[in-house]
C-alpha cells in the first residue's frame, strides 16, 4: 500500500513531537503493509506550521539513517499539507512549499466549511501554475460531500483524498456512507491515514473493508495509486 498523507516528521508540526515517536509511527506503518510512505507536515499560516523545505529536509535526512539503523522495510517521501490561501501559489511558484515527492502533485486542504466555488478557485489557480491539487480529507467539507462536487473538481484536474478513518466509521455512519458513495462512483483516487500519532495507523482495516465491500480492482486502485510515485 502507498500512504500519500501522514504526520510522522517529527518536530514540524502537531504530528511527532520526537523521534521516537517518529520511529513507531513508521514501524507500524511498514507493519500493516504500506510499502511507500509520504510524510507531509502542515503548512498552515495561522497555526504557525512554516517549516521551510530545508527545515524538512534537514529533519528527514536525520530521520532516515533512523529508519536504516532500525532496517525498517519502507520508502519514504516529502511533500506539504498545505493549508490554501491564495499566497500559496506565489511561494509553490517559488519552491517554498513541497510537492509530493517528485510529482507536480501538492496536498491542500481548506476550512471545514469552505464551499464547492472557494474549493474549484483554489483548484483553477494551482493547475494554472500546472500542479495538479490532490484535496485532502474531501468527506471534512461539509459543502462538498455531494459526488457530483467531486466529479467537477476531478473534470478541472484535482485529484481525491480520504482518510482511512473515516471509511471505517471512526467519525459516524452518516459520514462513512457518504464517503462509500464516493468510492462506488470511483471519485476517489487515494485512501490515506492522515495519522499524527501511532494509534492512527488504520490503512490495512480500511483496505480490507473496501476489499469486502467494492472488490479487489477498486481497493488496488486507491491504496495503492502509483501515480503519486512520480
Amino acid at each position: 500500500m502507498i500512504d500519500i498523507h501522514s504526520h510522522a516528521l517529527p518536530f514540524v508540526d502537531d504530528g511527532a513531537s520526537s523521534m521516537e515517536e517518529a520511529l513507531k509511527m513508521i514501524e507500524k506503518e511498514s507493519a500493516c503493509g504500506v510499502t511507500d510512505l509520504f510524510l507531509t507536515p502542515h503548512y498552515m499560516r495561522y497555526h504557525n506550521y512554516l517549516a521551510t523545505p530545508e527545515r524538512i529536509r534537514e529533519v528527514f535526512g536525520d530521520l532516515i539513517s533512523e529508519v536504516q539503523k532500525r532496517s525498517i522495510d519502507i520508502n519514504l517521501y516529502l511533500g506539504n499539507e498545505i493549508y490554501y490561501t491564495i499566497e500559496v501559489v506565489d511561494l509553490l511558484r517559488k519552491n517554498k512549499i513541497l510537492r509530493m515527492g517528485k510529482t507536480n502533485m501538492v496536498l491542500v486542504e481548506f476550512a471545514v466549511d469552505d464551499d464547492q466555488e472557494t474549493i474549484a478557485e483554489a483548484v483553477h489557480n494551482l493547475v494554472a501554475i500546472k500542479c495538479v491539487p490532490i484535496i485532502a480529507h474531501v468527506e471534512r467539507y461539509k459543502k462538498m460531500r455531494d459526488y457530483k462536487c467531486c466529479l467537477i473538481l476531478k473534470r478541472m484536474g484535482a485529484l481525491i483524498q480520504v482518510n482511512a478513518a473515516t471509511i471505517l466509521g471512526y467519525y459516524g455512519k452518516p459520514l462513512q456512507k457518504r464517503v462509500f458513495a464516493l468510492i462506488k462512483k470511483r471519485n476517489v483516487d487515494f485512501v490515506a491515514s492522515d495519522i499524527h500519532d501511532e494509534h492512527g495507523v488504520c490503512l490495512k482495516a480500511a483496505r480490507d473493508l473496501v476489499l469486502h465491500k467494492f472488490g479487489r480492482q477498486i481497493a488496488d486502485s486507491i491504496f495503492d495509486n502509483r501515480i503519486i510515485l512520480g
